[in-house]
């Protein structure tokens, strides 16, 4: 083996120890398919998948390169992932933040039943070629107690002529969990072709406790429209059940603004509460509340194909219906959608209230306890009165 080869792989394989959510699959970042450590074959593609070789240890090509790995390097995390968890340990580090990635992620714990969160944004510097990237900073991914809620909606194909508007949809902003600008392509610019667009993001905050975690991002992917806007992205975790989304827009001029919530294949439906929605997957249910509604206009798609929305590809040419949620608003900037996301009956009065200075504050009571949030430029504060 070359002596550059070793690290190069070594660090290849803990990239994807750190993504791995707790149902031992993969998140579907840009092109990637789904891929589980749990099933026979590690994804479901018949052809342009992970299962183009085989190992004749073992036929999921995922694992049997953690085995491999652990092999050479003696590590006890990846023979954790080789054998499912039964063999090896589990990493001590909980969460990891990227930011020269654009990747980071939250867990409670590398069990089973553990919940999780990623939010990403493939980075991009001007002009570089971004074939296998999808339009998506500011992704957020949720899996709560090992069940998928919020997911990347996969690429489903390439360039085919006869399906290339489902290619399109599939890498968009619409098909990711974050906010599109006037159907403004993120990190286009007027003087380079569509494949060499750029996108930076920037990590504002990142803090893991034992109460709450957080974290504070933007980006610039709409920072080259005639009339530019900021978009910075708060999410916080408060324990064990509740995720607050704010989105806050900022430049100049009248836009449109829809944020995008793609969930995992189960039922999506709009409740008695304004602008609030229930998610149900099995025993899982979930609300989703928008609380800045002024304005606000929402749909619920799944398995639309005019237009197209509601879709998840889990393996390459596949496709299946899912639900899919967008808040709508068109207004002038600065701008801000707040959205709470959380287990139902647990949430039980919210309150917005707009600073100076764009500021804001949100007071939620729950059936714990009260929250105070304070979302400001760069950065948000989280209070907790029991």
């Amino acid at each position: 083996m070359p002596p550059y080869m070793l690290p190069i792989l070594e660090r290849a394989a803990g990239f994807i120890v750190k993504l791995i959510k707790p149902d031992m699959s993969t998140p579907m970042v840009g092109d990637a398919d789904r891929n589980s450590l749990l099933t026979l074959r590690s994804d479901c593609s018949v052809y342009e998948g992970m299962n183009n070789t085989t190992d004749p240890a073992d036929e999921n090509e995922l694992r049997a390169f953690f085995r491999v790995m652990a092999e050479i390097t003696g590590r006890k995390d990846f023979l954790f992932f080789a054998t499912q968890g039964k063999e090896g340990k589990a990493p001590e580090e909980i969460c990891t933040s990227l930011p020269d990635a654009g990747y980071h992620v939250f867990r409670s714990g590398w069990g089973r039943n553990d919940s999780y969160f990623l939010v990403s944004g493939t980075i991009l510097e001007r002009g570089e070629n971004n074939v296998h990237s999808h339009y998506d900073a500011g992704h957020l991914e949720l899996q709560v107690e090992g069940q998928d809620v919020l997911i990347d909606t996969g690429r489903y194909l390439y360039s085919s002529e006869s399906q290339f508007d489902w290619r399109i949809y599939f890498s968009s902003t619409a098909a990711h969990n974050t906010i599109l600008v006037d159907d403004h392509v993120m990190g286009e610019h007027p003087d380079v072709i569509p494949t060499a667009r750029g996108v930076r993001m920037f990590c504002h905050r990142f803090e893991h406790g034992e109460q709450f975690d957080r974290l504070v991002i933007s980006h610039n992917g709409y920072a080259y429209m005639d009339e530019p806007v900021f978009h910075k992205r708060s999410v916080i975790w408060l324990k064990p059940d509740i995720w607050v989304v704010e989105d806050d827009l900022t430049g100049s001029g009248i836009h449109r603004l829809r944020q995008f919530f793609n969930f995992a294949p189960g039922k999506l439906k709009e409740t008695d509460k304004n602008q609030c929605y229930l998610y149900e997957n099995g025993k899982l249910r979930m609300e989703i509340q928008a609380v800045s509604c002024e304005g606000l206009t929402s749909m619920n798609y799944c398995g639309n194909e005019k237009p197209i929305g509601g879709w998840v590809s889990y393996g390459y040419a596949q496709k299946e219906p899912a639900p899919q949620l967008v808040y709508e608003k068109t207004c002038e900037v600065p701008a801000r959608f707040v959205t709470i996301i959380a287990r139902e009956g647990v949430i039980k009065t919210t309150r917005l209230t707009e600073l100076e200075s764009n500021h804001a504050e949100l007071q939620m009571e729950t059936i714990h306890n009260t929250w105070t949030l304070i979302f400001m430029e760069n950065d948000c504060s989280v209070t907790e009165v029991i």
